[in-house]
């Protein structure tokens, strides 16, 4: 896929990612007759997003490092949902973040008697890196085509999904090419034509590799890919 920063980066592993929805079921009643009958949650929202773990959010996360990401809010008092990205680079760390939410689930509903709290987790996409190890000429043509024009490349892990993850797990392996794009999804995103120039002609030299299909093995780098 086309879905890549800056100029001959290769991205090789993305995120594995889950959706949890959270739904805080409440009881409204007016206030002024609400002692002891309202079940508010918006207050029992709050208090189960205040225990989500602070270290392990993306802002406080880099590199390698996953994250649960609450991301979405809405509702009043009889029911509130809240939506909560779950993200790591390896797959099986994402049943460790929902028994997170289990357990915060179970002491929210603990704390706010004749509250109903439930969790609707959903797959999302997984690592690319699995697939593309059963495959390795999806990134080792890549890197050839940057070799065949003189080019330095980078291979590079994506603290996000792309198509990409889809694609790869269906079967057909997917590594991310760059297109010239910075600071994605940002009021400051921009892309450098020089690059957008680059990647077309990348494009077309691996077009060319593919056509050949050269053995994996017959390939030989000169060392301008590094892998991070």
């Amino acid at each position: 896929t086309l879905d890549g920063p800056g100029a001959g980066k290769i991205d090789t592993e993305t995120f594995s990612a889950d959706l949890a929805t959270v739904t805080f079921h409440g009881i409204n009643i007016h206030p002024s007759i609400a002692k002891e009958k309202m079940v508010n949650a918006v207050r029992a929202a709050a208090f189960f997003l205040g225990r989500l773990p602070a270290e392990c959010s993306p802002e406080r996360t880099e590199g390698r490092e996953g994250f649960l990401h609450p991301y979405q809010i809405e509702g009043g008092v009889d029911r509130v949902a809240v939506r909560i990205l779950l993200r790591d680079f390896v797959t099986s760390r994402l049943d460790t973040y929902a028994r997170e939410l289990e357990s915060i689930r179970q002491a929210t509903e603990a704390a706010f008697p004749g509250l109903r709290v439930t969790i609707d987790r959903k797959r999302q996409y997984r690592n690319l890196g699995d697939g593309l190890a059963r495959e390795p000429r999806a990134v080792l043509y890549a890197v050839a085509a940057h070799e065949r024009l003189g080019r330095p490349s980078e291979l590079t892990i994506i603290r996000g999904g792309t198509d990409g993850s889809l694609m790869t797990e269906a079967g057909l392996p997917t590594p991310n090419l760059s297109t010239g794009q910075h600071n994605p999804h940002s009021p400051l995103e921009w892309a450098c034509l020089d690059e957008m120039v680059a990647a077309t002609e990348v494009l077309i030299e691996l077009a060319r590799v593919w056509a050949e299909d050269p053995a994996p093995a017959s390939i030989e780098l000169a060392g301008g890919a590094d892998s991070a």
